[in-house]
């Protein structure tokens, strides 16, 4: 009860210390001040129901604000008692109905007045001690001085020789006034005081040039060192207000239940501009009630703003987020492991927090991000935690360590690794990922069932499905027709009470015969899930609300109908397009070989790999490259070169050249052995000065021998390409294409950005909780993964809904995504209300399914 209470307390005073509540209690508190008899007859009980409540808050968190501020109690106190008395005028007392509204009593409402200067006191205060400074001090007893000598003796200049002009007004042009012949302090202090207005504005200067020549000239040289005087006055000022921005950036942006993102964070424009984007297409979700009464007044509600804090090391902020898209992130500077650093951006407040490794820590990037780890749980214990890794294993389980619970290491490297191989053995797959990755078209997301009442509700389902299990076909079908959610999978678990969706189990694609035998223990089955065991969905939808109105309608008790036989129809045959790899040539080496050659011996039986690795002193001494060949598994067999036998019946041969030059790669016996090459792989280089230059003059060079036919490639050849700037990339995209124009027709390049992969798939690992472990069984072997079904022969020209698709794939175990089109467009979750696809169009069909139990030719029947 009292921590409830003490919630209570911190949300009552963060809404009362917003700026927002701040600006409106102002604008009322003048307002009502204001002499006017509509305010007192029509808004005075608003304004007194308002400023009750308003008073009743600030009472509620009086104690809690003097813990933290600490002082003397009694200024409060006394403040509250006057602000009392204050509103207690607003009461319709009988004897108040018919007074002045500048009654004593009414008089009393302007104490609230106090409660302006209250809330411009911290603004004050850090003006204060700008201008309070001593070097400040100075230039303005500098301003001070100079204008004060100027005018003193400009004015004894023209009172000594006798110069007459009007100096106050009174139209009569002489210093002195009396005619006594002595000039008196008074009438010295009008012609200073004229000399200083000279100084003070142009406006002030002499009308006519009739005047005396003397104060023409001295007019016209005081006007001119006014506008020096004031340009240096304006620099101070520019000066005060810069320095202003600056404190104000060091205090907390006050942000609650927001996104953190620490490192280097003018490097992560596409991180932040995406993550804004789900906010935006987020911002109304449903709720999770259940139907009724209740349900019908609050189905949906508004999602959070785009709520973002970047901390960097950096001291302006990035330019990026000066765009309109943007301009709610918030920057603050300091270092990521330094606890009042997080402080600034309220990270004992955040929902999510991610950490990004920072290039130039080099080695020591890993063990920056583990520091900042500690530091970010030392102030939240709750929030959501993502750090980027470089490093594998070990450095992962250091960081889970420190981190405990809610705190998940991407191990970026691996992640990159299991993207390239996708690229390789999926073709096609990059345009998958556009829309996956990204807020454009639908996206994976989860929904974790954590109510007390969705507990309740699935005990009672077992009679309205007919037995202890979901048959996942109907509830396929039926999400899809009602919601437009492609459901995946489930989330399962043994525990009836709140749990992250990383502690449930995973169930991808219930139609598989095989899956995590955790899943088996919990009751699941082919073509059916447990309903004691559900816990949560895995679907592809245009937004969240779609999903989680999917998952509040199947707790409410709704059965879709029974999915109807597939009857008879014309022969679509389908088969598996694994990209046709049998030898592949990697140039080049980064961290994400390691897993990319791993997966891909994996996924495609016998292939044959070449990797033309850099051997030169660059690369660090020679032990240190040898320990990089064994840690792949690699053993010598001659000099310079390294064989690596897989368990799928393939090898590798890493080749160590001394300049990782183009020309020494294809002359080298083993990479003329290996041709023809169906693939080859250009992997960016992490140590090159620029690394995107060096992989366009790889590729540049590549092209050349390729069409000169001196690297053995086949026919149909993939051009791999991996960089960090995807605009810089491209620019070798238009030689390529030439390429294949002259003499490769069936040759096909993709240029992956391993940047924007990265921070796409880290902010959806953020925004949607589970999601890591969702795409780490896709991409990897392991479990289900993204397939591509090429149309074997062309089908009848007839219409094929999507629907159809899921219907029809169901029974072979897989689960649709998308089609893709013989104009080489790609529809993803396709609207139940759209048209359907032309049978004759469709060029292949990308799904979910379980590659080695699906044989290499499938037919729709």
């Amino acid at each position: 009860m009292i921590e409830r209470r003490g919630k209570l307390t911190r949300e009552l005073e963060h809404v009362l210390e917003r700026r927002a509540t701040k600006v409106v209690l102002s604008i009322l508190i003048v307002l009502s001040v204001l002499p006017l008899d509509l305010i007192e007859n029509a808004f005075g009980p608003v304004l007194l129901v308002i400023f009750g409540t308003e008073l009743v808050v600030r009472v509620a968190v009086h104690r809690r604000v003097l813990r933290r501020e600490g002082g003397s109690p009694w200024g409060g106190r006394l403040l509250l008692v006057l602000d009392l008395v204050a509103i207690l005028t607003f009461l319709p007392f009988p004897f108040l109905a018919n007074v002045s509204l500048t009654h004593p009593l009414r008089l009393l409402r302007l104490i609230r007045l106090v409660l302006l200067l209250r809330y411009g006191a911290q603004i004050a205060r850090d003006v204060w001690g700008i201008v309070t400074r001593r070097e400040r001090l100075r230039h303005f007893l500098l301003v001070t001085f100079v204008v004060s000598i100027l005018a003193l003796l400009s004015a004894v200049v023209l009172v000594n020789l006798d110069a007459r002009t009007d100096w106050n007004g009174d139209g009569r042009s002489s210093s002195d006034q009396n005619g006594d012949g002595r000039i008196s302090a008074s009438e010295l202090v009008d012609v200073v005081w004229w000399c200083f207005r000279q100084l003070e504005s142009g406006d002030n200067l002499v009308r006519s040039l009739h005047e005396h020549p003397l104060v023409i000239v001295i007019s016209l040289l005081l006007t001119a060192g006014g506008l020096f005087i004031l340009a240096f006055v304006i620099g101070i000022g520019a000066s005060v207000l810069e320095q202003l921005v600056a404190a104000e950036r060091q205090k907390p942006t006050g942000l609650r239940n927001h996104s953190v993102i620490v490192g280097p964070v003018h490097a992560a424009e596409p991180m932040v501009r995406e993550l804004a984007r789900l906010y935006a297409k987020n911002r109304w979700i449903a709720q999770a009630v259940p139907r009724g009464l209740k349900g019908l007044f609050s189905r949906r509600v508004r999602g959070p703003e785009s709520r973002i804090a970047l901390l960097g090391r950096e001291e302006e902020p990035p330019q990026y987020i000066y765009d309109s898209e943007l301009r709610t992130v918030m920057y603050r500077q300091g270092d990521p492991a330094d606890p009042a650093a997080l402080a600034r951006v309220d990270v004992s407040t955040a929902k999510r927090v991610i950490v990004l490794a920072h290039p130039v820590d080099g080695e020591d990037a890993d063990a920056v991000a583990v520091s900042s780890v500690m530091a970010v749980r030392e102030l939240n214990s709750r929030a959501r935690l993502y750090v980027e890794l470089r490093g594998v294993g070990e450095v992962a389980r250091v960081t889970a360590s420190c981190g405990g619970e809610r705190t998940y290491p991407l191990e970026i490297s691996r992640l990159i690794g299991l993207f390239l191989c996708q690229h390789l053995v999926v073709p096609g797959v990059d345009r998958l990922y556009g829309e996956l990755l990204t807020a454009e078209g639908s996206e994976i997301y989860t929904h974790v069932m954590n109510l007390s009442w969705e507990f309740e509700a699935l005990a009672d389902l077992p009679p309205a499905w007919g037995g202890p299990a979901i048959r996942w076909e109907d509830l396929l079908l039926g999400a899809y027709d009602r919601h437009h959610v492609v459901l995946l999978g489930a989330m399962l678990g043994s525990k009836n009470h709140s749990v992250s969706a990383e502690k449930l189990v995973l169930h991808l694609n219930p139609h598989a015969a095989s899956f995590d035998p955790r899943a088996v223990k919990l009751g699941a089955c082919a073509g059916r899930v447990p309903i004691k065991a559900l816990r949560g969905l895995v679907g592809l939808s245009p937004t969240y609300a779609e999903l989680q109105r999917a998952s509040v309608d199947l707790s409410s008790g709704w059965v879709p109908e029974a999915a109807a036989a597939v009857g008879p129809v014309e022969d679509m045959p389908l088969g598996l397009d694994d990209g046709g790899l049998h030898r592949v040539l990697v140039i080049g080496e980064n961290d994400a070989l390691a897993s990319m050659l791993g997966e891909l011996a994996i996924f495609v039986r016998g292939t044959r790999v070449v990797v033309a690795m850099d051997g030169s002193e660059e690369r660090g001494p020679r032990s240190r490259r040898v320990g990089r060949i064994h840690a792949l598994g690699c053993s010598k067999s001659a000099e310079g070169v390294f064989d690596l036998v897989t368990d799928n019946a393939g090898s590798a041969r890493c080749v160590f050249f001394e300049e990782l030059d183009v020309r020494a790669i294809v002359a080298h016996p083993v990479v003329r052995e290996g041709g023809p090459y169906d693939a080859v792989v250009v992997l960016s280089d992490p140590l090159a000065t620029d690394p995107d230059a060096r992989t366009s003059m790889r590729v540049l060079q590549l092209s050349s021998r390729i069409e000169s036919q001196e690297l053995p490639t086949s026919d149909c050849v993939h051009v791999l390409i991996e960089v960090s700037s995807p605009a810089k990339g491209a620019l070798v995209l238009p030689r390529l294409e030439r390429l294949k124009n002259r003499c490769r027709q069936g040759m096909r390049t993709t240029l992956v950005s391993t940047q924007v992969l990265k921070n796409y798939f880290m902010v959806h690992s953020a925004f949607v909780p589970g999601i890591p472990s969702v795409y780490d069984e896709l991409l990897s072997e392991r479990g289900q993964e993204f397939v591509r079904l090429r149309v074997a022969r062309r089908w009848p020209s007839r219409p094929v809904s999507f629907r159809d698709l899921l219907r029809r794939l169901a029974r072979h175990r897989l689960v649709p995504l998308g089609v893709e089109l013989r104009d080489r467009s790609l529809v993803i979750n396709a609207h139940p209300s759209d048209p359907p696809f032309d049978g004759g169009e469709v060029d292949a069909i990308f799904v979910i399914g379980d590659t080695a139990a699906l044989g290499r030719d499938v037919e729709l029947t």
